[in-house]
């Protein structure tokens, strides 16, 4: 696993992850994963950070974490 910073090309898996935890009726208020652009506009650039598996394995993201 290797620790890395959210770039546009991870947000459809952020999102498929964020989707994720609005179906546990726990994680937000939110009703769906906002775009790109929203999502951008709403974290701050140097706080975004995601767990990834290395490329050899797939290059997954696992989880991601913003401030």
């Amino acid at each position: 696993m290797q620790v890395i910073k959210i770039r546009e090309q991870h947000y459809p898996r952020i999102a498929e992850i964020y989707l994720q935890g609005i179906a546990t009726g726990n994680a937000t208020f939110q009703t769906d994963a906002p775009t790109w652009e929203d999502w951008d506009k709403s974290h701050l650039p140097h706080s975004r950070i995601a767990l990834g598996a290395e490329k050899q394995r797939g290059g997954s993201l696992k989880e991601w974490l913003t401030g």
